[in-house]
């Protein structure tokens, strides 16, 4: 990024990243064009200049202002400062007035644009488009617009730089921002690649039917980033929780990562006779994830989870019932004492 009074450093980035392009330019024309508005003198013989004063390195004219004792004010003091940021904003804004406004061109220049650089967005969340536009003349205009995509795109405000784009459908995306300033215009596209959100907080396993139990030996949650279970440090929950004397089927039990598989153990998650039973498990923030493991019990209530669903959520199902799963299979298959995984889609 550009630093306030390194007229050198600054000159030479912005001469050499203009001629290159792309996101690097797109990254450092904002920040330049900020530091050029801010430290720009105001008031008095010095009006519309630059100078920095070495210490706090603050333009004259502001609060700390001063002539200060910069190597640069030394050897070409204030011409010296002006003339390399007038250079600077030669690039970055194409002959503008000094001390006035930093909203237009002079006549004649030719009008860019940048669209940003391509993203990955999780549904249903709309892509932020930052773009920016230099050169033309105060009159230019902007516009946004959809080159391909298998949905439909929705922009926030199809006529500003900074803005969002909803699309309709996953898949690939081409964005268009188009700059016009009369007759002449430019464009830059960018690519959205706009996929289903599978990250989620919340996994449960319910089974269905009035009078029934559930219970779990251990459940392992496994994170696509780390490749670690992640289920120990959640907390889970369940309907209701069976206790016989000191042995409790507490719902933390499933994922207590104690290799306890029957009751007698006091490591497994049991709930009372119940409608609809449940237990879930919160990871405490959303996660991509890439596999479940689910361990079956050893003694005779091993088959107790056989036809049950497993499902993740984004958010609670217990408090948002309305929410579909992102992810959801029947358990089958079960054996005792056996392992069942299930591979959650990417």
């Amino acid at each position: 990024v550009p630093s306030a009074g390194a007229v050198y450093f600054n000159f030479y980035m912005t001469q050499l990243l203009y001629s290159s392009g792309g996101a690097a330019w797109g990254t450092w024309k904002p920040a330049m064009q900020q530091l050029l508005q801010n430290s720009q003198a105001v008031g008095g013989h010095v009006d519309g200049s630059w100078y920095w004063n070495s210490s706090a390195l603050n333009p004259i004219g502001g609060a700390n202002g001063g002539w200060g004792d910069a190597p640069w004010n030394q050897y070409g003091g204030r011409h010296f400062c002006t003339t390399l940021s007038m250079l600077c904003m030669e690039a970055n804004f194409s002959r503008l007035k000094l001390g006035g406004s930093f909203g237009g061109g002079g006549q004649g220049s030719t009008v860019n644009v940048y669209a940003g650089t391509d993203q990955t967005v999780g549904s249903p969340n709309p892509a932020s488009l930052s773009g920016s536009m230099w050169g033309g003349s105060s009159g230019a205009t902007m516009t946004w617009s959809k080159v391909s995509g298998p949905g439909t795109v929705t922009f926030g405000n199809p006529n500003s730089l900074q803005t969002t784009a909803t699309m309709s459908a996953v898949g690939t995306y081409v964005l268009r921002l188009t700059g016009t300033d009369g007759a002449n215009s430019t464009t830059d596209d960018i690519s959205i690649n706009y996929v289903a959100d599978n990250t989620a907080q919340y996994v449960r396993v319910r089974i269905g039917g009035s009078g029934n139990y559930l219970t779990l030996a251990e459940v392992q949650v496994f994170d696509t980033n780390t490749g670690t279970n992640v289920a120990p440090s959640g907390t889970a929950s369940q309907v209701s929780t069976k206790t016989v004397g000191a042995i409790s089927g507490a719902a933390q039990h499933a994922i207590d990562g104690q290799p306890g598989l029957d009751w007698a153990s006091n490591s497994v998650a049991q709930t009372n006779a119940a409608v609809n039973p449940w237990w879930m498990v919160n990871l405490g923030s959303k996660r991509k994830l890439s596999k479940i493991v689910i361990l079956c019990r050893s003694d005779s209530s091993w088959n107790w989870i056989e036809g049950a669903t497993l499902e993740t959520f984004a958010t609670d199902p217990i408090a948002n019932p309305a929410q579909s799963p992102l992810y959801s299979t029947t358990i089958s298959g079960t054996t005792q004492g056996g392992t069942l995984q299930y591979t959650v889609p990417q």
